[in-house]
């Protein structure tokens, strides 16, 4: 619902971005993308949920700035 929300306002979030913050997070656990991946598959859930998950979390922040502004 964040994403479609954000996108109905003409807000987008690129790969880029969402591969930034994923190489943010994974350092912070001390991996490699590469190895969150495996660890989440090994956990049932993907790196895919957590893109998701990144890019509804940035959509929702710009829009709630965009309608502070």
């Amino acid at each position: 619902l964040q994403i479609q929300a954000a996108k109905n306002a003409e807000i987008t979030i690129t790969d880029a971005e969402i591969d930034r913050t994923v190489e943010r997070v994974a350092s912070n656990v001390k991996q490699t993308p590469a190895q969150m991946a495996e660890y989440l598959k090994s956990r049932g859930s993907s790196i895919r949920t957590v893109r998701l998950q990144i890019e509804g979390e940035m959509a929702w922040r710009r829009l709630q700035s965009a309608k502070i502004e």
